[in-house]
């Protein structure tokens, strides 16, 4: 598992969305958005799929059958995917 690597993503992608919302005036937002991905739950099954091809989610919805966070499971559009 790539933990380290996960975090250090998370806690970049947090920070840059932090500042971006802090410059627009939603600070609750920046300070509550994805605090999800540290759930244990979330955080093991994302760490686990770090790197390679397949989403966590699309994962979990082909082993399981479902998501636990109501994840997307449609391909995200252009835009959101330069964000991340």
């Amino acid at each position: 598992m790539h933990i380290l690597e996960h975090l250090r993503t998370v806690n970049r992608h947090r920070h840059l969305v932090r500042k971006y919302c802090f410059r627009l005036g939603l600070y609750w937002q920046g300070l509550t958005h994805d605090l999800s991905k540290y759930s244990p739950t979330e955080f093991w099954r994302s760490a686990k799929y770090y790197g390679s091809t397949t989403r966590a989610a699309t994962a979990t919805i082909l082993n399981i059958g479902s998501t636990t966070a109501g994840a997307r499971t449609e391909r995200p559009s252009s835009a959101a995917a330069r964000c991340r």
